[in-house]
Parts: C-alpha cells; sequence; structure tokens
C-alpha cells in the first residue's frame, strides 16, 4: 500500500526504504495511577527519565507513576532573581551604603529636576498658544462673570 500511495503522489522515482520506518527504537512503557481510580500507560524512549507524574488523558488530574509517591520528585532549584545575583556580588553593607548614597544625590537634586520638568512644561504650553510667550501666568480670575 506505501508503493501505492508513493506513486499516487510522483513519489515513485524515491526508493520505497526512504518512506518506511523499519528501525523501531527501544521503548518502555511507564504506568501511571490516576486518583479516580484507574491504571493508563504512557510509552517513553528506553533512555528517558519518565517524570514521577503525568496529566490523565480522561480526566485531565495529576496522576502518579505506579510505585512511586509524590515526595520522590527531585527538589529543583528556585530561580535565581536579580536580587539574588546582587546578593552575591556584594555584601548587605556595600548596598546599604549605595542606597544611602543615591538617597542622598535624589534629595540634592529633586528640587532642580522639578524645575527642569516646570520649565520645560511651560515652554509646551507656550508652543501650544495656552500660555503667553512672556513667561506670565494666567492668574485664577478667568471669567468672572456677574
Amino acid at each position: 500500500m506505501t508503493g501505492k500511495s508513493l506513486r499516487r503522489i510522483g513519489a515513485e522515482k524515491w526508493p520505497v526504504t526512504v518512506f518506511r520506518h523499519d528501525e523501531v527504537h527501544a521503548r518502555r512503557v511507564v504506568l501511571y495511577d490516576c486518583p479516580r481510580g484507574h491504571q493508563f500507560e504512557m510509552p517513553f524512549a528506553h533512555d528517558a527519565d519518565p517524570p514521577s507524574t503525568w496529566e490523565c488523558r480522561s480526566h485531565s488530574t495529576t496522576s502518579t507513576r505506579t510505585g512511586t509517591s509524590p515526595s520522590e520528585e527531585p527538589r529543583r532549584k528556585p530561580p535565581r532573581t536579580h536580587w539574588d545575583m546582587l546578593c552575591e556580588r556584594r555584601s548587605s553593607a556595600e548596598l546599604e551604603q549605595l542606597l544611602t548614597e543615591r538617597l542622598g544625590w535624589l534629595d540634592n537634586h529633586r528640587g532642580s529636576l522639578l524645575l527642569d520638568q516646570a520649565n520645560e512644561t511651560e515652554k509646551f504650553l507656550q508652543t501650544l498658544g495656552i500660555l503667553p510667550m512672556g513667561g506670565q501666568r494666567p492668574t485664577g480670575n478667568h471669567g468672572d462673570r456677574r
């Protein structure tokens, strides 16, 4: 049948052995126990380490491998965060000193940074025509109606 289907798609020039899978790799079947009371099989490659848990196809529940308990799963290291890597490179005294320096810098420059931001905002409002070009800010008595 394989030869006929290959002829239909125009692949008769290729040898049939190219399309056949004569070599079957060694496999092993692992049994899993579903919490709802049944067992199911999962095939794995012979050299693969099957996991201790697998999702049941019928119930979508986490099933454990037959003959094992969930506590036998090897402990994995938690992922390293940026803070963990920072603590590896610097001592807590160094981090405390850096924090103090940066907070001091912010306190010293906060006023000038806010003034720069206010000046930029004022220039932007002047280009839009909201503020007059002389830099005089409008007073709060707009549209007094009597």
